[in-house]
């Protein structure tokens, strides 16, 4: 899955050029759902489908189902949903793109790539010029989505609030400078095209087609 300043990256570009009511709630949605409080709850944060034998994918479609109603009017579901999406992008990107499967599996493969993730944040922020804005709801617990999954919001803010300050020095070996630009080159289209159809009230992408092999 992508890393938490992507998807925020990636929410503070589309809201450039399609605005919503609330881009402080749209912004914390586009994070939230890797705010689990333990590993095993990402399954659930990210509705994971496996019942496509020899597939899997995160599944917006019964997101939908779920909070579809709630997509029109509260723009933090909005930005939740746009993250699933994009995580199914980059599953397909990342193993197209870099040539391998990340398994979960295997501790020093995503001990790896979270390297990186930490090592691209600084370039991240400043290329972008992006600011932390995220607002903690006071009544985080009271959300329908809170419902999910055991969340720690506190402590994944706090996280958060460091990779805008963190400095990190290394090499990236999965995820360079070069691989998250051709990423943003190639799916930002499609993910503004997404949220402006949902925006509409249109049914957009279905999640089976975007499932990737189980490694």
């Amino acid at each position: 899955m992508a890393q938490r300043t992507i998807h925020y990256l990636l929410g503070e570009l589309l809201l450039r050029e399609c605005p919503v009511r609330d881009r402080k709630r749209f912004l914390l949605g586009c994070i939230l759902p890797d705010a689990f409080a333990e590993r095993e709850h990402r399954a659930l944060t990210h509705f994971t489908n496996r019942t496509f034998p020899g597939y899997m994918y995160f599944d917006f479609d019964a997101y939908r189902e779920r909070f579809g109603a709630k997509m029109g009017k509260d723009d933090l579901y909005l930005g939740y949903y746009m993250h699933l999406v994009e995580d199914n992008f980059y599953r397909n990107f990342f193993r197209e793109r870099v040539g391998i499967a990340i398994d979960n599996q295997k501790p020093e493969q995503v001990q790896r790539l979270h390297l990186d993730y930490t090592l691209l944040n600084a370039y991240i922020v400043e290329r972008y010029e992006l600011r932390n804005e995220i607002e903690r709801p006071a009544d985080f617990e009271a959300e329908p989505l809170a419902a999910i999954a055991q969340f720690d919001l506190d402590g994944f803010l706090r996280a958060f609030e460091g990779d805008f300050a963190r400095q990190v020095t290394g090499k990236t070996r999965y995820l360079t400078e070069a691989v998250l630009e051709e990423f943003l080159a190639r799916y930002y289209e499609p993910c503004l095209q997404e949220l402006r159809t949902v925006q509409r009230g249109g049914r957009g992408l279905a999640a089976r087609d975007m499932a990737w092999t189980k490694p």
